[in-house]
């Protein structure tokens, strides 16, 4: 199975992507190297799941953690005189195509040895990080604007979070100084902002 590999933009350095890494040493950023697996004979055809390119991902191993995600229907619609097919991503686990980058995600943290997971999110992909951390038993805390939508708070909430009241701070200062957490054995946590100025939730 292919494994993912780091590059770097300035000096072309490769790294195995096994471990944790942020920066080449020459002082640049890394990315993934572009993979393979998406030949027609490299995809696994009999896996209705997001898994079946797992080639294309280059996971060491299978995945670890998986809610069933990919394979969502597309549906033909008329639109203007022309046929258009919607990919009808609602029917993802969380209701949201966050969880094919969240999976392949986890399970690389998982892989590599990552521990607590530290989100900012506006919603979906808050959503998804939680509930797919929760699946991992990754401690991950999501912090959210205080206009985030109520149903994507609970929904993040719902993944094992406990409650505490926020205090009322300005979004200008540091994100750190606006929550107040109540310790939680899942290291979990919603803190709800309070007044009219902005504030920010924190859901762990």
């Amino acid at each position: 199975m292919t494994q993912a590999r780091y590059l770097c933009p300035a000096c072309g350095t490769t790294l195995a992507a096994d471990r944790p890494l942020w920066r080449c040493d020459c002082g640049s950023h890394l990315n993934l190297a572009p993979g393979e697996g998406l030949v027609r004979g490299e995809i696994e055809t009999g896996d209705a799941s997001l898994w079946r390119y797992r080639t294309a991902l280059a996971m060491a191993g299978a995945p670890r953690v998986s809610l069933g995600e990919g394979w969502t229907p597309l549906v033909a619609r008329d639109w203007d005189g022309a046929t258009i097919r919607f990919k009808l991503e609602s029917q993802m686990p969380t209701g949201s195509f966050k969880d094919r980058g969240t999976a392949v995600m986890l399970n690389h943290l998982l892989e590599v040895g990552v521990g607590p997971i530290h989100e900012d999110s506006s919603g979906n992909a808050g959503s998804s990080i939680a509930t797919y951390a929760a699946a991992a038993g990754i401690p991950c805390r999501i912090f959210v604007p205080a206009s985030a939508p109520r149903g994507k708070v609970v929904q993040i909430a719902a993944s094992g979070a406990s409650s505490a009241s926020g205090c009322r701070a300005s979004m200008k200062r540091s994100p750190l100084s606006l929550i107040r957490v109540a310790p939680s054995p899942r290291s979990a946590s919603v803190a709800s902002g309070a007044g009219s100025r902005p504030t920010m939730m924190a859901v762990g």
